[in-house]
């Protein structure tokens, strides 16, 4: 296969001889055969008629001139023998073109109109007439099966018919613009990210290799070569093989590398990592792991090629196994860097015994002093699991809980012989790890399993990873980017460039040593000005790439690492939620595959393009106004039903989605549905779903049951008695205070500043007086977890209740296994019958109920519960998380209400926006004495003294 110019497009020159070959008899017969097996130079372009897109089927004709033909007719004879054959056609005017980068994303529901749509907000921030060189497309495994999504290139040739280069995969999530200025992350939802480039000066080659098509690392660079579809013209004469086709040509980049594998093709990918390095060691490759919505579904990958590939029928549209990827050649640079987010704690250990990707057993270990950095064991070795609890013994509370909870290991890749950079690491003593999960662990040698091979004598590091410490590392580097970016418009500007910024000014190594930007080499002088003047790095489009679990669940809001990216290089920026990416941790280091990291990658061209471009005739920047939060409400305009509504119901997560699960050392999907929730309540059952589908696969229900049978059958887990608590526990005022322990709100986020211990805040609850406390074991949408519980539990004498969004019996015996003493159930969340079910369930593992009810007919649906003993009534509508004062009149109005109470011993209090003593008044005012207060507290800077305040 032909390498093809990102602008000229062989495909249209091969027509253009044609024709020429039809009029002009006096070629000979060998020279038209010779004229029509050698494509033209790409400087012999013919000229096209320009047209507004998009085109019409007759659009893009050719319009032939006697000094076209006559240039063509030389190009043919001399291509096959010059490479440097350059004469004065329209390609030299394109010279100052402006690169011209777009991107867009759509939530449309339907394959072919969210395509349609992408397409049309992407050609809306291009030039007029511009040619389309490469097209990056990730598309929600949500919108269907093969048989779908094999359409994908074909149906997006059909709205761009002048499409060259196309290479995209499966997502569980895009990145993408969205109106003007405005980036958005859509997670888990059927959503298509388009990304447009017109890159004059470029050559845009792309690739696809099957698993059994990836030589061998060790392959001569020729057959590397010949597997991407590159030839030795292509390259600078710098890097390996390069010969005289590109040789002493100014501002000519190495060969960029983009590529995108499917998860069945990950160990492909290593062998692939492995040999690019060795045949383009000068050269950035930068790569991703499709992803899917569900992990019941196969990734894939998109690939099309010049004006025909991308069909159904034709070999390159669609494939299950194997990448896809594009090269860039000629007057474009690339600046990347990767970000994994994670902090070290404790000490470097070295690999004592291991079997593969098995670590049996570690030692701690030290730099030695000798000149060649050779590590002292000084301590005995001991299983990592051992080794792991000693540690933590040293480790502050919170740190310790993180290793608990959220550890991960960091393996130092083998450094000797390798680059200078590396061996600079070595003797500075800074390590570059590689961060990845820990797959499993075994409690009858202690062994932990990571997912690539170790070799004895590794370094291995203790990684956590926390919002913060990821949030300080990720914004870092954007700054060293930013840094290194100013420092070259200041040497410009002030005429004292080099050949490359990095080699004229110390600052910008220093600022960037320890995060890790990474540029791309340029062969000869980026220049197109005054002779020795740099030509700054001017982005021009970006790209971003984060793992699975650096979406909302990492950050606690929409659109971080896109809205930080954009602020920081204001360019069209595209991209997908990916199970891994590949990259470089820093300039000269090899390129390594990293799982829960995040990739950015932004280029410019290297020459004094221009910055500027006409705007479309006739277009207007797409602002859709569309909502990209993770929780939808009003959508389609729809007014939204309150949760005190009779026609209100909660619709379940479509049963057709699948489980997350971690294997490898990524996390491979999150399960979602394709519908949106229509309201916070919805929103929160849903999620609420995905995490139980997720525990179950890791502790079945059968497992839980038993466990539940002999943690009961011991004295100290004895449930107390919630109800009796209330009854007894009213403070001079006459009410009692059941506390709510949470550390976010789904609507007002974090509640208190920095870090705070749960425990102890609980414990200065009960010395003021509380009579029960609740702790919201939601760690989503509530910041606390069935761990936070069980602290508290064993912390205090009071009893303790759980307070989650129970729609599964298999979270019962989950809050009874963390020392519920009873459970909150949301009415409005459930229907009767498992209300009545999980109910039942409760009472027969010793736990109490409190049922929560927002309308007069959940009320009447908690009163027939039998043996019922308490009911909160809610001031918050949870479908819009609104305040509602007013409710408890009305609830308590109601005559069938009031006929269900008569007879009954049922306590009842009041939740939702009590913060004050005239709140608590009103209550006893409508004869309700025991109230549940959470975000009072929660904000509170003296928690104990608020509580006696209310209680007075």
């Amino acid at each position: 296969m032909e390498p093809r110019d990102s602008r000229s497009g062989h495909r249209v020159a091969y027509v253009s001889l044609l024709a020429l070959l039809a009029t002009d008899l006096a070629f000979s017969f060998v020279g038209r055969v010779a004229a029509f097996a050698q494509p033209p130079h790409r400087g012999h372009m013919l000229t096209r008629t320009r047209t507004k897109w998009p085109l019409s089927p007759s659009a893009g004709r050719l319009s032939i001139s006697s000094s076209s033909v006559s240039a063509t007719r030389k190009c043919a004879q001399r291509c096959s023998t010059d490479t440097s054959c350059r004469m004065a056609t329209e390609d030299q005017a394109d010279e100052n073109l402006a690169q011209v980068w777009a991107s867009s994303i759509s939530t449309k529901k339907e394959l072919v109109p969210a395509i349609a749509e992408a397409a049309a907000k992407a050609l809306a921030q291009l030039p007029e007439g511009a040619s389309i060189d490469l097209a990056l497309i990730h598309v929600s495994s949500i919108y269907g099966n093969a048989e779908r999504l094999e359409y994908v290139v074909p149906e997006l040739r059909k709205v761009l018919p002048g499409l060259s280069a196309v290479v995209g995969c499966s997502s569980a999530g895009a990145i993408g613009m969205q109106g003007k200025g405005r980036v958005v992350e859509i997670e888990n939802r059927s959503c298509l990210g388009l990304t447009l480039a017109t890159l004059p000066g470029v050559k845009v080659q792309p690739f696809y290799l099957a698993d059994m098509d990836v030589p061998d690392p060790f392959d001569p660079p020729a057959v590397w070569k010949r597997a991407v579809q590159l030839r030795d013209s292509d390259i600078p004469a710098t890097d390996a093989g390069g010969d005289a086709g590109a040789r002493g040509k100014a501002g000519v980049g190495e060969p960029i590398f983009l590529s995108y594998s499917t998860t069945a093709s990950i160990d492909a990918l290593g062998d692939y990592m492995a040999g690019m390095d060795q045949t383009f060691p000068r050269s950035q490759k930068i790569g991703s792991i499709a992803s899917t919505v569900s992990s019941l579904t196969r990734s894939c990958v998109f690939f099309g090629e010049g004006g025909t590939a991308g069909t159904v029928m034709e070999k390159g549209a669609f494939y299950r196994e194997g990448m896809v990827g594009v090269s860039l050649t000629g007057d474009i640079r690339m600046r990347s860097f990767v970000s994994q987010g994670a902090r070290r704690v404790g000490p470097t250990f070295n690999a004592d015994k291991v079997d593969g990707p098995v670590v049996k057993s570690l030692r701690v270990a030290v730099r030695g002093a000798d000149d060649e950095g050779q590590d002292d064991w000084i301590s005995p070795a001991l299983p990592p699991l051992a080794m792991i609890k000693q540690v933590q013994k040293k480790l502050s509370d919170e740190d310790s809980r993180l290793v608990q909870t959220n550890m991960l290991v960091g393996v130092a890749p083998e450094l000797i012989g390798n680059t200078a950079n590396e061996m600079m690491a070595i003797s500075t003593g800074r390590d570059h790890f590689v961060v990845q999960g820990v797959l499993r662990t075994s409690l009858k040698d202690g062994s932990i399993t990571v997912g690539d091979s170790v070799e004895p004598g590794a370094r291995l590091q203790l990684f956590v990873r926390d919002r913060l410490a990821a949030g300080d590392e990720f914004q870092a580097a954007l700054l060293a980017y930013k840094r290194r970016e100013l420092l070259e418009t200041l040497a410009s500007s002030s005429g004292e460039g080099t050949s490359d910024a990095r080699d004229g000014n110390g600052d910008i190594e220093e600022a960037t040593q320890n995060v890790g930007v990474v540029d791309s080499a340029v062969s000869g002088p980026p220049s197109a000005g005054d002779e020795g003047q740099t030509t700054p790095f001017r982005a021009a489009g970006a790209l971003l790439f984060p793992g699975l679990d650096r979406g909302r669940t990492l950050w606690e809001e929409d659109h971080y690492q896109s809205s930080a990216v954009f602020k920081t290089v204001p360019v069209p920026l595209g991209g997908f939620f990916t199970n891994g990416v590949a990259g470089a941790l820093s300039e000269g280091s090899r390129t390594t595959l990293f799982g829960s990291s995040t990739s950015v990658a932004v280029f410019s061209p290297i020459t004094a393009r221009r910055t500027t471009v006409e705007p479309r005739e006739g277009s207007t920047t797409v602002d859709d106004g569309s909502d990209a939060r993770g929780v939808v409400v009003g959508e389609d305009g729809e007014e939204i039903l309150g949760d005190d509504s009779d026609d209100f119901v909660v619709q379940r997560r479509d049963v057709k989605a699948g489980r997350a699960v971690l294997s490898g050392p990524v996390l491979y999907s999150v399960a979602e549905s394709v519908a949106q929730p229509r309201n916070t309540l919805e929103a929160l059952v849903w999620e609420k779903e995905a995490a139980v589908d997720r525990s179950r696969d890791r502790w079945p229900m059968s497992l839980l049951v038993s466990r539940c049978r002999m943690f009961n059958l011991e004295e100290k887990n004895k449930p107390r008695d919630v109800v009796a608590a209330l009854i007894n526990g009213k403070g001079n005022g006459g009410v009692a205070i059941l506390a709510e322990v949470k550390r976010t709100a789904p609507v007002t986020g974090k509640l208190r500043r920095g870090e705070f211990d749960v425990v102890e805040f609980s414990r200065s609850l009960e010395g003021a007086g509380v009579a029960a406390i609740a702790v919201n074991t939601d760690p989503k949408f509530f910041g606390c977890s069935y761990e936070d519980l069980t602290s508290i539990r064993s912390a205090v004498t009071t009893p303790v209740m759980c307070s989650d969004v129970v729609v599964y019996p298999y979270q019962i015996y989950q809050a009874r296994l963390a020392g519920a003493d009873a459970l909150k159930l949301i009415a409005p969340a459930l229907p009767a019958k498992d209300l009545m079910y999980f109910h039942k369930i409760s009472n027969a593992l010793g736990m109490q109920c409190i049922v929560s009810v927002s309308s007069a007919k959940q009320m009447l649906m908690a009163l027939n519960l039998p043996g019922i003993r308490a009911v909160s009534i809610s001031n918050r509508d949870m479908a819009t998380w609104a305040l509602d004062t007013s409710r408890v009149e009305r609830i308590l109005g109601d005559t069938e209400v009031q006929k269900g109470l008569e007879g009954k011993d049922i306590t009842l209090l009041v939740e939702g926006g009590l913060q004050t003593k005239g709140d608590l008044d009103r209550t006893k005012a409508a004869g309700i004495s025991c109230v549940v207060v959470g975000e009072a507290f929660m904000r509170s800077e003296d928690p104990a003294k608020a509580a006696q305040d209310l209680l007075v």
